[in-house]
C-alpha cells in the first residue's frame, strides 16, 4: 500500500496506541518487537495497542516523512475519542508541547494557541496521529494525547495549533536518509541515560548500528537490545506502588498515580 493510503486508513484507529495514550506513557518503539514499558500515567490503563497501518508508516522512516507532514494538520477524524468512557478526567486543555530537531533550539511547550481548555469527548485526527508517527520516526517525544498529573489530559493538535504543525514541517521538511542518520547517531552518543536514536538507528541504518555497537555505544545497545528479549510488562492493576523507570524518557509532569 501507497503511503498515501496507509494514511487514509489511519481513520480506522479505534485504540490508544503510541503518542496517542491519556493515561499511559509507553516506553519503547512501536516498529519492534519489545513489549511496552510504563513511564508514567494511571497504574491499570489499557496497553497500546499495535496498529498494522501505524506500525508500517514507522518502519518506512524517512521515506513517509514527506506525506505525513503533508497530512500534520488533516482535520479528518479517526475513530479514537477519548474521554467518553472508561477513566475519568479532571481537567483537559490543549497543549503546544514540541520535542525539536535541535535540542539548542528550545521546546515549544505553553504558547499563545496552548492552555486553551478543552470539552471533552475529543476525536483524535489523522493529523494527530501523523505528529506522533514523526515522532517515533525522528526520535522525538511529540505526544498527542498525553496525561497530566493528577487525572487531566494533555492534547497537543497540530489540527488546532497551525504553530505547532508549522514547526514540525519547519524541523522536517527536506530530510533525507543522510540527515536522519546523522540526527539519530547525534541523539544516541549525547542522550544520558535510555537509548535514544537506537531503536531508529537499528531498523533503518543497521550497519551503523552494528558499528556502533562494536565502538563507542556497546553497554548502551547491549542494554537495549536486553529490553528486546525481556518480559516489561505493563503494572498490574493490583501493584501497591509503581514509579516510572529510571531509564524512561518522561513527558512533562508525568508520574505514577493510582
Amino acid at each position: 500500500m501507497s503511503v498515501g493510503g496507509l494514511i487514509d486508513a489511519l481513520q480506522e484507529i479505534d485504540q490508544q496506541t503510541y503518542g496517542l495514550h491519556g493515561t499511559l506513557y509507553i516506553v519503547g518503539f512501536a516498529a519492534d518487537d519489545s513489549t511496552p514499558g510504563f513511564g508514567g500515567g494511571v497504574i491499570g490503563s489499557p496497553p497500546p495497542v499495535a496498529f498494522g497501518q501505524f506500525r508500517e508508516l514507522v518502519q518506512r522512516g524517512v521515506d513517509a516523512l514527506p506525506e505525513l507532514l503533508k497530512h500534520i494538520d488533516d482535520a479528518r477524524p479517526t475513530k479514537l475519542v477519548v474521554g467518553n468512557k472508561g477513566f475519568q478526567f479532571m481537567f483537559a486543555y490543549f497543549g503546544e508541547e514540541y520535542d525539536p530537531r535541535d535540542p539548542k533550539a528550545g521546546k515549544l511547550s505553553f504558547g499563545a494557541g496552548s492552555r486553551k481548555e478543552l470539552s471533552l469527548p475529543y476525536t483524535v485526527r489523522i493529523g494527530d496521529v501523523c505528529f506522533s508517527i514523526i515522532g517515533e520516526i525522528t526520535s522525538r517525544t511529540l505526544l498527542a494525547l498525553r496525561y497530566q498529573h493528577t487525572a487531566g489530559l494533555i492534547v497537543n493538535s497540530p489540527v488546532e495549533s497551525a504553530a505547532l504543525a508549522a514547526r514540525v514541517r519547519a524541523d522536517w521538511t527536506g530530510i533525507d536518509s543522510s540527515a536522519l542518520k546523522g540526527i539519530l547517531v547525534e541523539e544516541a552518543m549525547s542522550s544520558e541515560g535510555g537509548w535514544g536514536g537506537l531503536p531508529q538507528l537499528r531498523l533503518y541504518f543497521p550497519e551503523e548500528y552494528r558499528k556502533l555497537k562494536a565502538g563507542p555505544l556497546k553497554s548502551k545497545c547491549e542494554v537495549y537490545e536486553a529490553r528486546l528479549h525481556t518480559s516489561n510488562q505493563l503494572p498490574d492493576p493490583t501493584s501497591p506502588s509503581v514509579t516510572p523507570r529510571a531509564d524512561a524518557r518522561v513527558a512533562p509532569s508525568v508520574t505514577a498515580d493510582h
